[in-house]
């Protein structure tokens, strides 16, 4: 039968390693728990646009990822307290007109990248004190996240966490514990929090003990189903082994024990004991920590969405910036609404950028 098909023969021992493979991901997938999304409602729903303290803001209304650098420094010069309001109105018009923008306007690079300028504003600032409006964000649903930020969720949303959530500790732990919050919101908190042993070592005792108080709270709700997410403790399980948390081992182990971790994620419980201890792999896992300039050339350097179009306007002036950037990405990315490379004339975002996550 297998040669009238163009089959490859297959020994006892192979069929036997598929069939337990198959049973095994068949298991896995009956175990499997997701988190219900509810969105938290913190703007009314508007069709007007907000009123800036500082009109120059509105111009981050008008531009894509190419924006003017010249247009960037004068925004970031502008009196601290009166733009941390009126780029918290930019975020929270993003929520307001949501419907209105999603109904009634065609997505554009130029006009529907106010909310990620506003954030990156927000890091370049070190804003702690506008974490709120940053977990507020992360606090709606699917449809609103992968309208405004798809792949940027996974990509720079730990950033912002990392900039405005670095001395509050206790806020990024809680938040991760709230019911109803998306999966990727939840680990990108833990990337951060692993990100910031990475980058300051001296600071790992205070994390351990925020991953402590995490792990056990997951093992003490380990019925509840608006908690419990076992791919989103899979990708927190992964973010410690990055930072090689040895000391979260006993926690992690009566994780396995309940089963309430997906092992395809972060592997089985050996595999989390020896990268722990001994990584494959022998890299630098810190992130890359770019200053706004830097974070504006690479993705224009690098996203087809940009690379593959001529520039709208004059080229902005960069030799106050050259010399600091350090592109991490070599390949070029597809935007998010930009025609899938694969040829099957979807958006990439609704096609293969859904298999590689």
């Amino acid at each position: 039968m297998a040669d009238k098909f163009n089959l490859p023969s297959l020994s006892q021992e192979e069929l036997k390693g598929m069939v337990e493979g198959m049973a095994e991901m068949i298991s896995r997938q009956s175990k499997a728990r997701r988190v219900k999304v509810v969105p938290q409602k913190v703007a009314d729903e508007t069709t007007e646009k907000p009123v800036f303290i500082n009109p120059i803001v509105e111009e981050i209304y008008r531009h894509d990822l190419r924006i003017d650098h010249v247009l960037v420094r004068q925004i970031l010069a502008l009196p601290r307290e009166s733009l941390l309001s009126d780029l918290t109105k930019v975020i929270y018009d993003s929520m307001a007109r949501f419907v209105w923008f999603k109904n009634e306007t065609e997505w554009n690079e130029s006009t529907h990248n106010f909310v990620l300028h506003a954030i990156f504003l927000l890091i370049e600032l070190k804003a702690e004190e506008r974490l709120w409006v940053l977990l507020d964000i992360l606090r709606q649903d699917e449809n609103y996240l992968d309208y405004w930020f798809n792949d940027f969720l996974t990509e720079r949303i730990w950033e912002s966490i990392y900039n405005l959530g670095f001395h509050q500790l206790d806020e990024l732990a809680a938040f991760i514990k709230e019911p109803d919050r998306y999966c990727y919101c939840r680990t990108e908190i833990a990337v951060a929090l692993s990100q910031i042993v990475l980058h300051h070592p001296e600071r790992r005792n205070e994390v351990i003990a925020c991953f402590r108080d995490i792990l056990n709270f997951f093992i003490e709700h380990n019925e509840d189903e608006r908690i419990i997410d076992t791919e989103m403790i899979g990708l927190t399980i992964s973010s410690i082994v990055d930072m090689q948390g040895i000391e979260l081992i006993p926690e992690i182990t009566e994780i396995y024990g309940l089963e309430i971790v997906n092992p395809g994620v972060a592997g089985n419980l050996d595999d989390v004991i020896r990268e722990s201890h001994y990584p494959t792999y022998k890299f630098d896992r810190r992130r890359d920590l770019p200053d706004i300039f830097s974070r504006y050339h690479e993705i224009v350097s690098t996203w087809i969405a940009y690379t593959d179009e001529k520039p709208k306007a004059e080229p902005y002036e960069r030799r106050d910036y050259n010399a600091q950037i350090k592109p991490h990405r070599t390949e070029k990315k597809p935007g998010r609404n930009d025609p899938c490379p694969c040829g099957s004339g979807k958006k990439y975002k609704k096609c293969c950028l859904g298999n590689e996550e």
